[in-house]
């Protein structure tokens, strides 16, 4: 028959390795979250990258339009160009 002192060192032993597991599970968890946030904030800022590109490739053609425009249609290619670039400077300012 087992002695009451080893009984009770195999109970604490396994009480502090449920523990050890508990905390492990813990982590892991923790740790998972973490790589998901971070997943998400790379997406969100790849995706502001690509909006920016698009609006400045838009801002360029729009100022290129302004260049080339005629006496005819130059207000409308200024009014465009003036909005384009009031977008950029307010979605992507660096």
């Amino acid at each position: 028959m087992a002695s009451p002192l080893a009984s009770q060192t195999k109970a604490e032993s396994q009480q502090q390795g449920r523990e050890r597991a508990k905390a492990d599970k813990q982590q892991i968890k923790a740790q998972q979250k973490a790589e998901r946030e971070a997943a998400r904030a790379k997406l969100v800022e790849d995706k502001q990258k690509r909006k920016c590109a698009q609006l400045a490739q838009r801002k360029k053609w729009a100022d290129e339009d302004v260049r080339a425009a005629t006496v005819k249609n130059l207000e409308k290619a200024r009014r465009k160009s003036s909005r384009v670039n009031d977008q950029y400077r307010a979605e992507c300012a660096a």
